[in-house]
């Protein structure tokens, strides 16, 4: 488990330089391995400490506003007829997310690290749906869940929706699971995919970073045994999930700005105006 900052990532990047360079699983789970060692001993003493908890004043800032012109006094873009306008484009800190995976996960640790600086990953082999259950329960024990749990956990066998479900009410009502699809040559991933689609489908605050369709047109960036990703692989599964993540965040933008101009709108006909 490791939360790697900004100066963290300048290290990994640099020791992962090192790590052997080869095409087989072993080698590619090696190095996000590598990449984890080496973030955590190169977190600094004003780093976030592995699995700690966010502070409460390091709460995300609001999005910065789209255009130069516009104010966000009060946390929400603003025209100078008052008009709100829709913010930036969001992009979550590492800090707000935390991770939980098995060796695909983890053979992708390098770019999610390097995509996300802050992230909590915490990945290792041969991982469970339901080991993932107990870690999630253990954060939620401890107060350590993030705004964003992501779990990829469905390449290992089948995944009970029971546990899915346990998954969603550790994380806590205000907080976002993330699922990650699954993606090999194993007769049970098809179905752990349509569960976690279901799942997410039917459950609040569940979404799916749909590692299976983001990977299926580049089967030749993964190791020979087509399950686990080298370097441009990883950059995929890092990207697929910090876009999901990123989508979250705008939605809920975009919802705030929708609500705001339909009282900016009532207030312009009343003459109530903010």
């Amino acid at each position: 488990v490791v939360a790697a900052g900004a100066l963290v990532v300048a290290g990994t990047t640099a020791a992962v330089a090192h790590a052997p360079d080869m095409g087989s699983s072993e080698s590619v789970v090696a190095r996000g391995q590598y990449a984890l060692d080496a973030a955590s001993t190169s977190s600094s003493p004003g780093a976030t400490l592995p699995g700690a908890a966010i502070r409460r004043d390091a709460a995300p800032l609001p999005p910065e506003c789209a255009t130069a012109n516009l104010s966000d006094d009060d946390g929400l873009c603003v025209a100078p007829d008052g008009r709100p306008a829709p913010p930036a484009p969001a992009q979550v800190a590492g800090a707000r997310v935390t991770a939980v995976g098995d060796s695909v996960m983890l053979a992708s640790a390098p770019s999610l690290l390097e995509g996300m600086p802050g992230i909590d990953v915490d990945a290792k082999v041969s991982r469970s749906m339901a080991t993932g259950t107990d870690i999630v329960a253990r954060l939620a024990e401890r107060d350590r869940r993030r705004d964003y749990v992501v779990v990829g956990l469905g390449t290992n066998g089948a995944v009970d929706p029971a546990d899915l479900k346990r998954l969603r009410e550790d994380i806590g009502p205000k907080r976002t699971l993330v699922l990650v699809t699954a993606f090999a040559p194993r007769d049970w991933i098809p179905g752990v995919n349509r569960t976690i689609d279901r799942f997410a489908a039917k459950t609040p605050g569940v979404v799916v970073a749909d590692w299976s369709g983001a990977i299926r047109p580049h089967v030749d960036l993964l190791a020979g045994d087509k399950i686990h990703p080298g370097g441009a692989g990883g950059r995929i599964f890092a990207d697929t999930v910090e876009e999901t993540i990123n989508g979250v965040e705008n939605e809920r933008a975009e919802l705030q700005y929708r609500v705001e101009l339909a009282q900016w709108s009532v207030g312009e006909v009343f003459g109530d105006k903010r």
